[in-house]
Parts: structure tokens; sequence; C-alpha cells
């Protein structure tokens, strides 16, 4: 005999463990710890300016270096600082 002729025979069991598999399945669903605000921590900070009509080593002159010097102090836990000054 088969698991298939087994369950074809016994239709009320299986329903019944169905329905067993079911129940604690949500029992386990509901009782798992969810947050509404969980704390992620994102280690990526873009900047963005666009100076249109600018060429790119204007725009790092005049932007690109300014920020690069005044945003290296107040992230002590930067490790790296990447810089792209493009033109359209």
């Amino acid at each position: 005999m088969n698991i298939w002729s087994i369950a074809v025979d016994n239709k009320v069991a299986v329903y019944l463990l169905m329905v067993l598999i079911l129940m604690f399945g949500w029992s386990s669903y509901t009782g798992l710890p969810r947050e509404a605000t969980p704390d992620v921590k994102i280690p990526l900070v873009i900047v963005a300016i666009p100076y249109i009509g600018v060429s790119p080593v204007d725009i790092e002159g005049l932007i690109t270096q300014p920020l690069e010097r005044a945003g290296s102090s107040p992230c002590a836990g930067q490790s790296e600082f990447l810089a792209v000054a493009a033109s359209e």
C-alpha cells in the first residue's frame, strides 16, 4: 500500500491533519515578534547637487572639494568617501 491509497481511504483523517497543520502555522505566525519601526542603519549617504551649465572640473573645485572637507570631520565612523562630478 502506498501513501496515496491510505490518504484516499481515510479522507477524514487527512482533513483533520490539514486543519491541525493550518492551525499550528497560524499560531506560529501570530506568535512571531514584530516591530513597527525596526532600527535599521543604512551605511550610505548620497548628496546630489545639480549645477547645470558648469564643467565637471569647476564642480569639483566649487562644490565637491569643500563638501569633502566639511563632510570628513562629523562622520567619525566613515570608512570611505566617494565623490563623482559629471556632466549631462
